[in-house]
């Protein structure tokens, strides 16, 4: 027992011994260690990458995109607006020539001049505008008149496919042929009153009867009012293919109704035997014609054209 003991503490003086050794082996390895890392301590290479995330490029782009978009859009605006109002002047000077009938003895490079003036530009442009709607005005007119030619026809054929005429009618009735003189003489009618009182063609007004027509014309302090005839049928012992002035009134009541008067007729005597008219009544107001050119017997005064 007593030589167990004594190898147990010979054992474990001896290891502590050894653990003593190691630990300062130990220490004596750390120390050194430490004077080398002192005396040339190691360096440390730091690498840095940079990163752009994929969403930040892209917005990038899609805001310079946006911005170049909108850049655009003005830009072809008002390259757009530029080119609107080239057009609407060049259209402006062609409606002007066509207006004129060409160019003229004005010149190309004096009609460009004009446009260089915003003013100027304004006032042909009024002028162009008044014009197009005379234009549409005589547009309407003419239709209207193709309308009444087709009733006319219309009414001709009626008249000579009807079989219930009576033996004891003679009265004759307005030809195809006629009515087409009077829709001329109308149109040249529609002038007169346009130069001479400043009407337009709607203001004059054509009735149709059977044998004829009605001019009238009610304007500013004058009214007139002529009735076209191819067949009077013994209507006041009045001949055929007769002009009558049934009503000539005007507001004034001076020298001017006179001249007014003149005028009218002459306007009859020129185009009313140019479409084969041959006589003139005069109905109001009164006149009284020479016997070389009155046609007796008569009941309202009555001349010859030709």
């Amino acid at each position: 027992m007593k030589n167990t003991a004594e190898q147990c503490s010979f054992s474990v003086t001896e290891n502590a011994e050894q653990i003593c050794d190691t630990v300062n082996e130990f220490k004596e390895e750390f120390n050194q260690k430490m004077e080398d890392f002192k005396a040339n301590p190691p360096v440390q290479k730091v690498e840095t990458t940079h990163c752009i995330a994929s969403e930040s490029w892209q917005w990038y782009l899609t805001l310079g995109l946006t911005i170049f978009s909108t850049l655009l859009f003005f830009a072809m605006t008002f390259w757009q607006e530029g080119r609107i109002e080239q057009c609407r002047i060049s259209d402006i000077k062609y409606h002007y020539i066509l207006m004129n009938g060409g160019v003229g003895t004005v010149g190309l490079d004096s009609i460009e001049s004009w446009f260089n003036d915003t003013k100027k530009v304004k006032q042909i442009e009024a002028e162009v505008r008044a014009y197009e709607e005379r234009v549409q005005e005589t547009v309407r007119a003419l239709d209207q008149k193709h309308r009444l030619e087709e009733k006319i026809n219309e009414l001709n054929t009626q008249s000579q496919n009807s079989k219930k005429m009576t033996a004891t009618n003679t009265n004759k009735t307005l030809s195809t042929i006629a009515a087409h003189r009077i829709e001329d003489l109308f149109d040249d009618f529609c002038i007169y009153i346009a130069k001479r009182y400043g009407a337009s063609y709607d203001d004059a007004i054509l009735d149709w009867n059977c044998v004829g027509a009605t001019f009238r014309y009610f304007g500013r302090n004058i009214h007139i009012q002529l009735k076209v005839w191819e067949y009077s049928n013994g209507h006041n012992n009045l001949p055929d293919d007769i002009i009558t002035v049934s009503d000539f009134v005007t507001g004034s009541g001076n020298a001017q109704d006179k001249n007014e008067f003149f005028a009218l007729c002459q306007f009859i005597f020129e185009l009313g035997s140019h479409y084969g008219f041959k006589y003139l009544a005069v109905k109001t107001p009164p006149v009284i014609f020479t016997k070389e050119v009155a046609v007796p017997n008569t009941l309202i005064p009555c001349m010859k054209l030709a």
